[in-house]
């Protein structure tokens, strides 16, 4: 699962210290990580530095960062607005710092360790960035997609030590065995009306119990 995150900059920091203050370390740059991307971003969106800075403690201080402060899941999502900020400049600007903020971006959520997360932030940048497409001319498109192309490119190339030795052993591991053999397989669809129900533990997460789990009886809208 590339949990170690040996090439994560964070881990760098932290080698000189103890383990407990490395971890603490770790989490700490990641709040920072956090506050610094969403606050470019937001102020990138027009918005004034207060309400820039009111986003940003909220993307930096949300359920699921500090659930998983710790983990790689945290550092891996924590740079996700430097990614949206990145696809945006690509699509608006289409120049080398849009390119760099975009590479620079998917290689902190790639050597994080998680590749769940980079998965979700990709396909989710990718929504963004044909977004940010949409009112541009076809000729600026091009250009765009282009340069994207080559932000993504270098980025392969610089992560290819942590994503190519990870690709060879996947297929080798538990996790995979699993979810190939048995997850893969299992019914996952819900009546609406169930699915409907359980959207509340969604928004509400600590007011069913456990995050993501809930506690309603077996049978209700709330998992068993």
């Amino acid at each position: 699962t590339q949990q170690p995150a040996i090439f994560h900059p964070f881990t760098w920091a932290g080698m000189p210290l103890s383990l407990a203050h490395a971890w603490t370390l770790e989490m700490t740059l990641g709040v920072f990580l956090a506050l610094a991307g969403g606050f470019l971003f937001f102020l990138d969106l027009a918005l004034s530095p207060v309400a820039s800075a009111i986003g940003a403690i909220g993307w930096a201080f949300c359920d699921y960062l500090i659930f998983w402060a710790g983990y790689p899941l945290t550092p891996g999502a924590a740079p996700f607005p430097l990614l949206l900020l990145g696809l945006r400049r690509l699509a608006r600007d289409r120049d080398a710092r849009a390119v760099g903020i975009t590479t620079g971006a998917l290689v902190l959520i790639t050597v994080a360790g998680h590749s769940e997360t980079l998965l979700h932030a990709v396909a989710a940048g990718g929504l963004w960035f044909l977004y940010c497409l949409a009112a541009d001319a076809r000729g600026a498109r091009i250009r765009a997609l282009a340069l994207s192309l080559v932000a993504g490119a270098l980025a392969l190339g610089l992560t290819a030590v942590v994503l190519l030795p990870h690709v060879e052993a996947l297929p080798h591991t538990v996790e995979y065995f699993t979810r190939s053999t048995w997850y893969a397989h299992v019914h996952k669809s819900r009546p609406l009306g169930e699915a409907i129900g359980r959207l509340q533990e969604v928004f509400l997460p600590y007011a069913f119990g456990i995050s993501g789990h809930g506690n309603s009886p077996a049978g209700q809208s709330g998992y068993s």
